[in-house]
């Protein structure tokens, strides 16, 4: 980020030698695949052997430091360096930088790097200027990495042509700072005048801004659960940017897993645009979604968005930050494909200049993934907001395990032929059949401490492997081993987060052993992020309890809490539950005649659309077909596995006002139609919850509900039923959604009566009507409709 290098009200400008060339002179290739990083250490080794023979020349100095300053174009700059050697005895004194290749010396002068040039240039001008010099020699030292020879390419440069060149390089640079500035302004009197893009404030909304500035000012975190109809976008977004006028906050990070959910973010920034805001907000869309070239491996060695993209990476961000500030999917596949960028990457690039972001969990909390190029400091002036929060601890819980499976290594060892390597595929192979002998019979191992010793096999072949992936960048297989050696890497770094909040667990199933390191509190990792930013905001509809997302989420004592009421009239909404059905697991099959009953029921009393929502897909089918055999004249839609966008949005499209027979939608809960749709009004008038939306037992759950009785002594709550309830409010949440709305809740299940229900479930859901029969149903539907 370019404001990075201004200080003192915007007239100050700090930067090094490096930076400046790599500014200025950006170009090159996007890079690929792995770097041997015991090459880039040898380089290092390498310089320092250098520069220890060269101390015995007389006069020579190594790492000479360079503090040179300047006023230029109404900014003050200081710049700073470290030349590799100076030899100042030398007439006129030879300024030298250390350069390793793998290349033939023989034909150096042909590949010698223009940015090799360009800074030993700036670094003589600086040297030049501060010692007084009419003229400096410079030179360029190459050493082959694999012959050890070396070879030096010198220049002599007068005073006059290296204050020429240099003055060019702060030129183009203050092109840059200039527009920055100029920008700032802008963007900060904007956002001074800018008012709340509504008319009114809802019920709520001013609690939610105020308790959000309180926050910022105090740079804490703050967890909020917001009803349904608060307005939670524009709430968090107004307080977010008033901070950032005040100098506070210099980025907006607004992180959510939902599509739906950030075509609200923008439609909310255009509003606020067209009553006079203007800053630069980034929608980064997903790279598998972007990518024009549509491969199943990106190859950026011979992708043509990738060979010299930093050549024409300058040009495209002056261009598209010249003629917009919302800049979505839309905006930057038609700017990358006009400068042949690849558009993942030029959207990040964007990012840096952005004053807001708008993305994924991911590019802020995974480490695989999150934007390096913006936490390089221990505290970041930054704004995370976190929307649909509660989906943030299952996401983080995978963002930091990592799973081996037997079957990657049988294969990866058919495809490629490499001693060292084979060797210890076999030795890996060898531990997992060992480990599968100590399940004694059961299909699954699980202890605390890592499995130590396939930990050191796996980091014994990742060495190897990086070295051949760097030496057989050609292979017909060598995205697959690549694939396989990131794998391999992440599961050794997990390793560096283990502690007591993980566990590790050998997993058998018909044709494959899976190995994971299993996080099953990401709290600490969480913390530590959010630690590095100015303020996080923790918010959701269904955040609750708010102890427990608090405490999965890496909050303390020190943080801010808010539980908001619903905005809308509690009379308007008729929630009743069904004391009468069992719905577990066990007894399921015997429901499917008193559920189709119930469903039947419930849309008799008022013609229009509802939704059925089930805890799996199977116990959906299996009602559906009962359901449509006894009322076959109830129009259905359902809800298929692995929708496409446009199948959802045909699904959704079903759901219109004004219709004169109801419409009855089946869907499963914690899927894409119980979150984030907004059906408001009439396009839905009521949902049936069928379950309490426990999870399916497995490994795992069973793991974390040991974790929970011991650590919190609320195993089962915390593992399966605050999750199972959280899918439960979210499809409830799809009712009402304004404060006109009127509609219906019916929760199928006995275990809606048992106490710990009315401990998790929203004080608005506290007037719930339970009932023994259809009848009783019925009375209390036609009362609330008529």
């Amino acid at each position: 980020m370019i404001s990075n290098y201004l200080t003192a009200n915007n007239r100050t400008v700090s930067i090094s030698v490096k930076e400046l060339i790599n500014w200025v002179f950006l170009s090159g290739n996007l890079s690929s695949g792995v770097r041997d990083t015991s090459r880039s250490s040898e380089g290092i080794t390498i310089h320092r052997r250098i520069q220890r023979s060269h101390k015995k020349t007389d006069g020579y100095q190594s790492e000479y430091a360079l503090n040179y300053q300047t006023e230029f174009h109404s900014y003050h700059f200081n710049i700073n360096g470290r030349i590799d050697g100076v030899y100042q005895n030398s007439d006129p004194p030879l300024i030298e930088e250390i350069k390793t290749t793998g290349l033939d010396l023989s034909s150096v002068e042909q590949y010698s790097n223009d940015h090799h040039w360009n800074q030993v240039k700036c670094y003589a001008y600086l040297y030049a200027s501060i010692n007084d010099l009419p003229e400096v020699n410079v030179q360029l030292l190459y050493f082959n990495i694999h012959n050890l020879q070396e070879k030096t390419i010198s220049q002599n440069y007068d005073y006059k042509t290296l204050k020429a060149f240099f003055l060019n390089i702060l030129l183009q640079f203050v092109k840059w700072i200039d527009f920055e500035v100029q920008r700032q302004e802008v963007r900060n009197q904007s956002i001074k005048q800018l008012n709340f893009p509504f008319e009114k404030l809802r019920h709520g909304q001013d609690d939610m801004i105020n308790g959000i500035e309180q926050a910022i000012d105090a740079e804490r975190n703050i967890f909020i659960r917001a009803p349904t109809g608060i307005g939670k976008t524009a709430a968090t977004i107004f307080p977010a940017l008033k901070s950032m006028c005040s100098g506070k906050v210099e980025k907006i990070f607004y992180l959510t897993a939902k599509t739906l959910t950030r075509e609200i973010v923008i439609s909310t920034l255009n509003r606020m645009k067209d009553k006079g805001l203007h800053i630069i907000a980034l929608i980064i869309t997903a790279k598998e979604k972007i990518c024009p070239q549509k491969a199943d491996k990106c190859d950026q060695d011979s992708c043509p968005y990738a060979i010299g993209y930093y050549d024409r990476l300058g040009e495209a961000i002056w261009d598209i930050l010249h003629h917009h500030t919302i800049i979505d999917r839309v905006i930057i596949t038609q700017y990358a494909r006009k400068y042949q960028l690849c558009p993942f990457e030029f959207s990040l690039d964007i990012a840096l200049w952005a004053d807001l972001v708008v993305g994924d969990y991911n590019y802020f909390f995974d480490p695989r993934v999150y934007l390096k190029r913006f936490l390089y400091l221990k505290k970041m002036p930054f704004i995370l907001l976190v929307d649909e929060a509660h989906n943030l601890v299952s996401r983080a819980r995978e963002m930091y395990s990592e799973k081996i499976q037997l079957s990657q290594f049988r294969k990866i060892a058919k495809k490629i032929n490499y001693k060292q390597i084979n060797d210890k595929i076999r030795e890996i192979i060898e531990r997992f059949e060992y480990l599968s002998k100590m399940t004694e019979g059961y299909h699954y191992l699980v202890q605390i401490e890592p499995f130590s010793q396939l930990l050191q096999q796996l980091k014994d072949i990742s060495g190897y492997l990086e070295q051949w992936l760097a030496n057989n960048e050609h292979h017909p297989h060598h995205h697959e081993i690549l694939d396989f050696y990131f794998n391999i890497v992440f599961y050794v770094k997990v390793s560096e987060y283990y502690d007591l909040n993980y566990s590790s667990y050998l997993e058998i199933n018909k044709s494959d052993m899976v190995v994971k390191q299993f996080c099953m509190d990401p709290s600490k990792m969480i913390r530590e992020t959010i630690c590095r930013v100015r303020s996080a905001v923790f918010f959701s509809a269904t955040l609750q309890p708010l102890d427990y997302y608090q405490q999965l989420l890496g909050g303390n004592e020190l943080d801010h809490s808010l539980n908001l009421p619903s905005p809308f009239n509690p009379l308007n909404q008729k929630i009743i539950s069904t004391s009468y059905i069992d719905t577990t697991y066990r007894k399921r099959h015997l429901s499917f005649r008193q559920v189709a009953e119930i469903i039947q029921t419930s849309i008799q009393g008022k013609t229009g659309n509802y939704m059925v929502y089930f805890p799996s897909y199977r116990y959906l089918d299996s009602v559906h077909q009962f359901f449509v055999s006894c009322f076959p004249q109830v129009n259905t839609v359902v809800q298929k596995p692995a929708m496409s966008e446009l199948a959802r949005e045909k699904f959704l499209l079903n759901f219109q006002t004004g219709q004169n027979a109801s419409l009855l939608g089946f869907a499963v809960m914690g899927g894409v139609f119980s979150e984030s749709i907004d059906l408001i009004g009439d396009k839905l008038i009521g949902v049936i919850i069928v379950g309490v939306g426990l999870p399916q037992i497995c490994l795992e759950l069973n793991i974390l509900k040991s974790y929970f009785e011991e650590n919190y002594s609320r195993g089962f709550e915390y593992a399966y039923i605050i999750p199972g309830a959280n899918k439960v409010m979210q499809a409830g949440g799809r009712v009402i959604r304004s404060d006109k709305d009127r509609g219906i809740i019916i929760l199928v299940d006995s275990r809606y009566n048992q106490s710990i229900y009315d401990q998790i479930l929203p004080d608005e859901w506290s007037h719930r009507i339970s009932v023994d029969n259809l009848s009783q149903l019925k009375i209390i539907l036609d009362e609330f409709w008529h």
